[in-house]
């Protein structure tokens, strides 16, 4: 662990293979299916980048591998927000970076819930890299916050068809 980041600590990895990735612990696999609809919140910087786009999460399930792909970190913290449902631009992987197809609601839900890997990207230039993870975590919708927006979506409509 390295001192400085976002909050006072951040992993660090150097690269001088292929390709190389950051993966979370496999006590932490399995049914995650209540992440499904939240959003994965993480922050990367790395020493240079190609500008290459290439998918910044993996996440697999058996055969499935699902890959979620956006612009390179900075040199700087960049915080990336990555929305846990398909339609925000999940994509069926490969396995080579490359993309087969949208992936559906189904199948991400189907993955989340028999999570066998889940990788954070640390490979962003060909060549060595010096890349820095900090901040990793999910925020779910809380039932209480969309019981209260319904109920307020549900007033402003009754208050709208009393007044017609």
């Amino acid at each position: 662990m390295s001192f400085g980041g976002v909050q006072g600590g951040y992993l660090q990895a150097t690269d001088v293979y292929g390709y190389n990735s950051f993966h979370a612990p496999s006590w932490w696999l399995g049914n995650q299916s209540a992440l499904y609809g939240g959003l994965l919140h993480l922050s990367e910087r790395v020493a240079s980048a190609d500008n290459m786009m290439q998918p910044l999460v993996v996440l697999a399930s058996g055969a499935m591998r699902l890959q979620y792909t956006t612009s390179p970190p900075t040199t700087e913290w960049k915080e990336f927000r990555v929305p846990l449902y398909a339609s925000a631009g999940w994509e069926v992987g490969l396995g080579n970076g490359e993309a087969s197809r949208p992936a559906t609601e189904e199948e991400l839900a189907a993955v989340l819930s028999d999570l066998t890997w889940f990788a954070v990207n640390a490979d962003w230039q060909t060549g060595d890299d010096l890349v820095g993870l900090d901040e990793v975590f999910v925020t779910t919708p809380e039932p209480s916050n969309v019981l209260l927006t319904v109920s307020g979506l549900l007033a402003l409509a009754f208050a709208a068809k009393r007044r017609h």
